[in-house]
């Protein structure tokens, strides 16, 4: 019997973030929930570089052909802010100037502007009822890697059918991965009764 899964992205390390905890959430729902069934769902989690062309060639290698079996997508990323943030969109603002870890630029020609079909604001409620910091909805995701790659995952989300959303965590610095990991599954499960009930 097959179940259905929920893909959860997030990146490896950048500039001066040795350990980026949006990888590291994503590695420890997959090792927890991965092989077992949570609910009536499968967790899969995976770490994307933290470069333009190399996530995009991960998540496509992921969800094609025909989605891969994802009914839903949550990616991660890391922000500087002390709290969670929700992002709405995608491609709100001008792209930034600086390289991914490849070297590379921001490939403009595949900017992606959408936004996502969740209901944020009851993401949020319970992401603030599990979560020590503040918790906020954002309208821009920052123009770098992460922005890039909501912008992809919204855009093969559309051709497969797959809704997606973005959660930026705060570094580890701020709040141990340990402690961010109840947050990230509470959205887990929220995302997933929306998949289940609305979307």
């Amino acid at each position: 019997m097959s179940h259905p899964k929920l893909l959860v992205t997030g990146f490896g390390p950048f500039e001066t973030v040795a350990e980026n905890p949006s990888g590291a959430l994503a590695r420890r729902l997959d090792q927890q929930l991965d092989q077992q069934v949570h609910g009536s769902l499968r967790v899969v989690g995976r770490e994307l570089p933290t470069a333009y062309r190399g996530a995009l060639e991960a998540l496509q290698a992921l969800l094609e052909p025909e989605g891969g079996g994802f009914r839903a997508i949550l990616a991660l990323g890391v922000h500087r802010g002390e709290g969670f943030r929700i992002e709405r969109q995608a491609g709100a603002r001008e792209v930034s100037d600086r390289l991914d870890v490849w070297g590379e630029a921001f490939p403009v020609a595949l900017r992606h502007r959408a936004s996502t079909r969740f209901d944020v604001e009851a993401c949020a409620r319970v992401c603030q009822a599990l979560s020590p910091l503040p918790v906020w909805i954002s309208e821009d995701a920052g123009g770098y890697v992460c922005d890039f790659t909501y912008g992809q995952v919204l855009r093969l989300g559309e051709a497969f059918g797959i809704p997606a959303l973005f959660l930026h965590v705060p570094p580890a610095g701020i709040l141990p991965v340990a402690e961010q990991l109840p947050v990230v599954r509470g959205l887990v499960e929220e995302v997933w009764r929306q998949v289940e009930t609305s979307l």
